[in-house]
């Protein structure tokens, strides 16, 4: 029943063959879902007489687990890159990766390893070397929220100017970050507990959100896709910028 084997017999509902098989389709999921734990529960909405369309779908998603798929996580996560895409995609993409390594494998990357990759990702391209420059400056500790906000800005000052090249960033205060991603029409989680920038508390899939508990339906492709919508290369590529 849960690979699919186990179809629906021809026949009339109220057929003995009929019944008997939905007798072991609900057996099967019951079965299932009693094995689940409450945070992977979210994941059987949809299914209710489908423990095979179930099974394929926690598949999907749970298959990479161990110590070998954690170290591939890691090196999907660090070898994010911007590649011309919405930068709020790329964003959302390595907020998410972290999310995904403390979730799945309790392993969750610090602040300053989320920066690097964030600034890793936008490396390869010049223009963006003033701003990584200036951040490197600084000598107080980079926040995840606001070095999100200003490679975001930068993007939307050089899409303005029609150049690939820019000025610098100014500096963004705190106080001003809600502020400032309103005027750049930057869509921003209203969430308490997210606030992060590329989605809305409709989409959200952090505590508070409409969505708590699910993953994204990108990270779900991605998944099926065995990594297709990131290219994964050499670690090396990501060290010769920034240590994990």
């Amino acid at each position: 029943m849960l690979m699919g084997e186990d179809e629906k017999p021809n026949g009339r509902l109220s057929s003995k063959t009929v019944k008997a098989w939905k007798s072991r389709r609900d057996a099967t999921m019951e079965m299932l879902v009693k094995c689940l734990e409450d945070e992977v529960l979210t994941h059987a909405k949809g299914f209710d007489e489908d423990p095979a369309g179930l099974w394929a779908h926690l598949t999907a998603i749970f298959r990479r687990s161990g110590v070998g798929a954690a170290v591939r996580m890691w090196r999907e996560f660090s070898n994010v890159k911007y590649r011309g895409e919405e930068m709020t995609i790329v964003m959302g993409r390595i907020q998410s990766l972290a999310d995904d390594l403390k979730r799945i494998h309790n392993d969750q990357p610090s602040d300053t390893q989320i920066v690097a990759v964030m600034l890793n990702s936008i490396a390869e391209y010049s223009s963006f070397s003033d701003l990584i420059t200036n951040l490197e400056s600084l000598k107080e500790e980079l926040e995840v929220d606001d070095v999100e906000l200003r490679i975001i800005w930068k993007v939307k000052n050089l899409k303005d100017d029609g150049r690939l090249e820019s000025g610098g960033v100014p500096m963004i205060a705190k106080g001003e970050v809600v502020a400032l991603a309103a005027n750049s029409k930057v869509i921003q989680c209203k969430n308490p507990k997210c606030q992060r920038m590329g989605h809305t508390i409709e989409e959200c899939s952090r505590e508070g959100g409409k969505k708590e508990g699910q993953y994204p339906e990108w990270y779900l492709r991605l998944r099926r896709n065995d990594g297709s919508m990131t290219q994964i290369t050499p670690t090396s590529s990501f060290t010769n910028h920034y240590a994990m």
